[in-house]
């Protein structure tokens, strides 16, 4: 119902949240694979994202991923457009600043070690890019994870965003 009033990045957005609420056990499903989450099964973009999950720490240079998928950088781009309406770094980006989002969440590590350990060049660049996609600094994030663990508003509005910023792309 939510997929088809709202979109599939948001009903996935919905799924994932209510799967991730509580602690996973061990013989708990895990997340929702790439083709699920993203909406897609092409399996040139799959295999990019991937990697960029695989890589969150070091990301690989968009040479490095339409080399991995088997097409030129050109061909990798067009494809990401496409199929998920966002370019391959914005998506790289999305994937680095929800495993942000996550580790902020659950872990006691300072913004700065979660901004170097999801790949980002200094705290100031991370703080910039996670305020434009959550809505909220990372710190007040940290400092507010049980509220916004409850409500999961700002996300939702990122998930929305990036579904209209898509349908923009594919009008054009």
């Amino acid at each position: 119902m939510i997929a088809k009033d709202h979109g599939h990045p948001l009903a996935v957005k919905v799924s994932e949240w209510f799967i991730r609420s509580a602690p996973r056990q061990s013989d708990a499903r895990q997340r929702q694979d790439f083709a699920e989450r993203f909406g897609t099964h092409n399996p040139r973009v799959l295999k990019v994202l991937v990697l960029l999950h695989d890589t969150i720490d070091t990301p690989p240079t968009r040479s490095e991923l339409a080399h991995a998928a088997g097409v030129c950088v050109r061909q990798i781009e067009r494809l990401f457009r496409a199929e998920l309406g966002m370019s391959v770094r914005e998506a790289g980006e999305a994937i680095r600043l929800d495993h942000a989002a996550h580790l902020l969440k659950s872990t006691g590590q300072s913004v700065t070690a979660v901004a170097l350990a999801c790949g980002f060049a200094s705290a100031s660049h991370f703080s910039r890019a996670f305020k434009q996609s959550y809505a909220v600094s990372p710190r007040h994030w940290k400092a507010h994870k049980a509220a916004v663990t409850a409500i999961p508003d700002q996300e939702l509005a990122r998930i929305e965003s990036l579904r209209d910023r898509k349908t923009r792309a594919m009008s054009l």
